[in-house]
């Protein structure tokens, strides 16, 4: 299915995620290996295959490296949101540019699922959300009063949570775990309750699997010797648009006082020139300027509708649309 060689992705990468590439720091080696591995995939399917999902982060850069104006610009936001991580937000913390460093490696090397034309969730999106819910939630929590501590910090149960907290104002450890929503099947959502409900389990399976062992308290949990908070940081990988019917799930997570879901996706706005912008934003701000939008669409066609109504009329010419 694709001809492209082990040095001609190799040298796609450097070309689409330079900073990326440069903090990685893979090994050729070690980066050429996991290529090849990559292109022993796709070589062997049947060129009538359809594959609904990229599984890897080489997928990606195989279709900007072909054409596609889309990851070109997607791969461009991401590289220029993993410098900014690893090379501001860090504020040259070794601990924690390490930790991004690990990170963009493992989004780059993970492609540990075989059969590239299932469409199962793909890990390396995993990473790419921890690094985008990350550059964008610890800007806005210090402005609003937090102090960021730390990624992948080790909890008393053994296990990690993505980023750590404190609240300034009265000392309050918080803790947040990323969690990537992939492939949500829409044909199967009935109404917004529905989704609401299926998404709301996600949460809460999330945050008992990583809050096991874990002592209770009335307002969190015992974590590191102190009463904590752990919220679930969720990150939608759908086609946002495909969620507009089923918006009072999201507002419906958006107005409770709970952290834990307040969902965040990509907001891509495609440009005038054929280019794409990207930003991150809460999914329920997306839909309702996606909704904003479709009224002002729906108020201009009418008004068109009105216009030509006026002219055919004068005509006696019926309206042709």
């Amino acid at each position: 299915m694709s001809t492209i060689t082990v040095s001609e992705l190799r040298d796609a990468m450097y070309h689409y995620l330079p900073n990326v590439m440069h903090i990685a720091s893979i090994p050729k080696n070690e980066l050429d290996k996991k290529i090849e591995k990559y292109i022993k995939q796709i070589v062997i399917l049947p060129s009538d295959t359809v594959i609904t999902r990229l599984h890897s982060m080489f997928a990606m850069v195989n279709c900007a490296a072909k054409g596609s104006v889309y990851y070109q610009d997607l791969l461009s936001f991401y590289d220029e949101q993993a410098n900014n991580l690893h090379k501001n937000i860090c504020q040259g913390n070794i601990t924690w540019q390490n930790r991004v460093k690990a990170k963009l490696k493992q989004s780059i090397l993970d492609i540990s699922d075989d059969n590239v034309a299932n469409p199962t969730n793909p890990a390396f999106m995993n990473y790419m959300g921890e690094i985008f819910y990350a550059t964008t939630i610890i800007p806005r929590a210090q402005e609003g009063g937090y102090e960021f501590l730390g990624f992948d910090v080790l909890m008393n149960n053994g296990k990690d949570a993505d980023l750590h907290f404190r609240r300034m104002d009265d000392g309050m450890m918080i803790y947040f775990d990323n969690l990537s929503i992939h492939g949500v099947d829409v044909s199967k959502v009935n109404q917004s309750e529905d989704l609401y409900f299926f998404l709301e389990k996600k949460i809460v399976d999330k945050c008992n699997s990583k809050t096991e062992g874990l002592q209770k308290e009335e307002n969190g949990y015992h974590i590191n010797g102190k009463v904590s908070e752990f919220h679930v940081a969720p990150f939608l990988w759908n086609e946002t648009s495909d969620m507009l019917p089923y918006k009072d799930a999201f507002q419906h997570f958006q107005n409770e006082e709970n952290v834990s879901g307040l969902f965040v996706a990509l907001k891509p706005q495609r440009l005038p020139t054929g280019k794409y912008h990207f930003s991150i934003e809460t999914v329920a701000n997306i839909l309702l300027q996606w909704q904003k939008q479709e009224c002002i669409i729906i108020k201009m066609i009418h008004k068109v509708r009105a216009f030509l109504d006026y002219i055919f009329c004068i005509h006696k010419i019926k309206v042709p649309i």
